[in-house]
């Protein structure tokens, strides 16, 4: 499995046609609501739409066939005069409004890239903003605003870009400590980054064995037998929590895990319940059985009986021994007829009998094997979402689910840290300073921050907070005056995961490197996120251990030594002692202690919706009118949150609001020649 450049990928051809470019860009033939908003005038014809479609793919395929240069309207309107695309007079205002909007949103124009050389002196704006924290969504939110010619400057907490784009280096060594699969590059805008950049990547295999702690391999037709029990289990808790009120007594929302387990519980009764039917089954058989039995008998003794009176009728003469013969006669056709049914039945029952005991029913729904099973993948799915099934809502755990990208998942292979330092560069950031206040009011912002022992206030006319979730529950940040109740409330019910990982740098491989993962089947279900699942993903030998689940909060109270102990002890019982040696390098990560964020990322808790999303989005105006404070960040987008492509398209949507109330929504009428 050799890494490949995304240049060498073929998901690099996706746009190579005008729908494979809207689609790259997460837009189709049916408009947004943002087109609709800012078109809905223009396009008053179908025809008009079909031509904005048209031109609107043209531009997204130009940008997207050469990303790490700026995209000119120039070179966008050669191209569609020389294929005839558009009336040059009739036409001009709407292409320059089309081209104005797709950089205004993001859509092209966005990431690092080389700017067109022009006498023109760059556009500066007096307005000047600060972005707190370094991550995807503050360095995409800066750059997309300095190029629109703001005065823009980040403070970050940390001494390096990146924020949960963080990657442990150990000489060749190399594993994300945080963020580290790019899920899906059709559509996502990390595609665009990776092209500029020239990362490389490797592709995620989705093969993932399973062990138990003795070495022994769970056989994959088992394995999927119980994944599709698993999936029947949340297909039935989703019509459960879309169909019925699913509150508990003191008006608390029942839980996914807490229903899961409630639908396990009512498999086990009816799989008891099919027990004592089947058995009962059995009972009447057998009692039929013997009833036959009995009364083959007795009928046996008719047969005989008759045969015997006409023996004894056929020696005698007259009319007696006439009556007696056909009586005889009578009697034995009657009791034979019956026989032959009772046989025939006797033989069914014992064919049903024979089948039963060769297979007996069950008296469980699943074996302590198969618990333990169903246990891994249930860790794998609160590694998914960073928390406990416990702690998820039960109707909207998986809100976002219809906003996958499609293709193949990949790693990068010199970490994510590479593309954050890859997005920082050319941006004013302030490292090691830690925001403790953010005052606003009508005339501006006053952002106190400490740097060292030193306490600073920078001043600007607006603040773009993108720090992390857990760092707004945990109310590091004072705000004067305090945020909106809306607002304040969102962060209350949202749910900030952790999720913790144990790196392992090895000399080489023990395990089968052609795969990129593989799961430890746990003995418990109170001990399942431990090292239930672990990662190789990088050129030289390295597992990522992961701790999900309660284990991983659990995980940060035990010294690292016990950690890792625990996790080579887990290693050590599929491979041999023999075969799994000290590593060479090791780091145990602590999200969720961790005072840059307190957490890995966002999930949907039990009394959340996705709308507390929306509600984090919002800008809170200062004492007047205009919008003071911006929000961006994973835990602002609804539809991909948890996720560095949702935390970045998250900057781009501030970045936009922000130019949008600033400098003013896009109007045809300014492109008129």
């Amino acid at each position: 499995m050799s890494p490949t450049s995304l240049t060498e990928s073929p998901v690099s051809n996706i746009s190579s046609d005008l729908e494979g470019a809207a689609e790259c860009s997460r837009l189709s033939s049916k408009l947004t609501d943002r087109e609709n908003h800012v078109f809905s005038k223009h396009l008053t014809d179908v025809n008009l739409k079909v031509l904005y479609i048209t031109i609107r793919n043209y531009i997204l395929k130009m940008f997207l066939d050469n990303p790490s240069a700026e995209l000119t309207f120039a070179a966008v309107f050669k191209v569609l005069q020389d294929r005839q695309i558009i009336n040059v007079e009739s036409h001009y205002p709407l292409c320059r409004l089309i081209f104005a909007f797709l950089c205004r949103e993001g859509y092209i124009n966005f990431g690092v890239y080389a700017r067109e050389k022009t006498e023109e002196k760059p556009i500066e704006r007096k307005q000047s903003i600060i972005v707190i924290g370094a991550g995807m969504a503050g360095l995409t939110c800066a750059r997309q605003l300095q190029n629109a010619g703001f005065n823009v400057t980040i403070y970050e907490s940390r001494a390096q870009p990146g924020g949960r784009m963080c990657t442990f280096v150990q000489n060749d060594h190399v594993a994300d400590e945080g963020a580290m699969v790019v899920t899906g590059l059709i559509g996502n805008p990390l595609t665009v980054l990776i092209k500029q950049s020239s990362l490389r990547l490797q592709q995620i295999q989705n093969k993932c064995p399973l062990y138990r702690i003795n070495g022994q391999q769970i056989p994959s037709e088992k394995d999927d037998l119980i994944e599709k029990q698993f999936n029947e289990l949340l297909e039935a808790a989703s019509v459960i929590a879309n169909k019925y009120r699913t509150k508990h007594r003191n008006g608390e929302m029942v839980s996914l895990g807490q229903m899961l387990e409630l639908l396990i519980i009512r498999k086990e009764l009816l799989t008891k319940m099919e027990l004592v039917d089947t058995l009962k089954g059995q009972v009447s058989l057998h009692e039929r059985h013997n009833e036959l039995r009995i009364k083959m008998g007795s009928l046996e003794s008719k047969i005989n009986a008759a045969c015997k009176v006409y023996l004894i009728a056929d020696k005698a003469t007259g009319v007696t021994s006439t009556f007696m013969r056909r009586s005889a006669v009578y009697d034995y056709s009657v009791a034979q007829t019956e026989y032959e049914l009772c046989i025939k039945e006797h033989r069914v029952i014992e064919k049903r009998l024979k089948a039963l005991e060769s297979k007996p029913h069950t008296d469980v729904f699943l074996s302590k094997h198969d618990r333990q099973i169903l246990d891994w993948h249930f860790a794998n799915l609160e590694f998914a979402n960073a928390a406990p099934l416990d702690s998820l809502s039960l109707k909207h755990w998986d809100q976002d689910d219809d906003y996958e990208f499609g293709g193949n998942h990949y790693s990068i292979l010199s970490g994510f840290s590479s593309l954050a330092e890859f997005c920082s560069q050319d941006l004013k950031i302030h490292y090691s300073s830690s925001v403790t206040k953010i005052s606003y009011v009508s005339k501006g912002v006053e952002v106190t921050y400490k740097n060292g022992d030193q306490m600073n206030i920078a001043s600007a006319d607006m603040v773009v907070i993108t720090v992390p979730l857990g760092v707004l529950k945990q109310k590091i940040i004072k705000f004067d005056p305090p945020l909106p109740h809306i607002k304040v409330d969102a962060i209350e019910r949202m749910g900030f995961g952790n999720l913790n990982k144990v790196i392992l740098c090895f000399e080489k491989p023990f395990w089968d490197s052609s795969v990129n993962m593989f799961g430890s089947v746990p003995l418990s279900s109170a001990t399942r996120g431990e090292d239930f699942l672990f990662w190789s993903l990088y050129e030289q030998p390295t597992l990522i251990a992961l701790l999900a689940g309660e284990a991983a909060s659990i995980m940060e109270t035990m010294p690292d030594e016990v950690v890792i102990l625990r996790c080579l002890d887990t290693l050590r019982s599929i491979y041999g002692s023999s075969h799994v040696p000290d590593p060479l390098y090791v780091k145990v990560t602590h999200w969720g202690s961790n005072p840059c964020s307190f957490g890995s990322y966002s999930y949907v808790a039990s009394n959340c919706t996705g709308a507390d999303y929306d509600s984090l989005a919002l800008p809170v105006c200062g004492s007047g009118t205009l919008k003071r404070l911006f929000f961006a960040g994973e835990h602002t987008n609804r539809n991909y949150p948890a996720t560095v492509h949702g935390a970045f398209l998250s900057g781009l949507r501030e970045a936009t609001r922000i130019m949008d109330h600033y400098i003013g929504e896009l109007d045809i009428n300014d492109y008129y020649i």
